[in-house]
């Protein structure tokens, strides 16, 4: 009989955590939800700078980050993720263009 209590309290106990944990996942990801929201709409109203604008530039992202740290550190390691491209100058040329 003893050991069903313990079973259950400890089950209780499990059941409690995850529903915090899940409380908490969930408020960090609406925060973040809201931010990204509201940095999407202040660039719309006060530089014009649509979601078409910005997904080009986001997905050349990898490549520039790849760019950067061939250029600063060598190609050791991180070639094998994308194959190296020297789009760097014309990306910070179309960012720089919008503003």
């Amino acid at each position: 009989m003893s050991f069903e209590i313990i079973l259950l309290i400890a089950a209780v106990i499990v059941a409690w955590l995850v529903f915090t944990w899940f409380l908490k996942v969930a408020q960090a990801s609406l925060k973040t939800a809201i931010v990204v929201v509201l940095i999407l709409l202040a660039l719309q109203l006060t530089f014009g700078i649509g979601p078409k604008d910005l997904l080009p530039p986001l997905m050349q992202l990898p490549r520039i980050i790849q760019q950067f740290f061939q250029d600063r550190f060598g190609s050791g390691g991180v070639g094998i993720l994308l194959q190296p491209h020297t789009l760097k100058r014309e990306v910070c040329l179309l960012l720089m263009s919008r503003f």
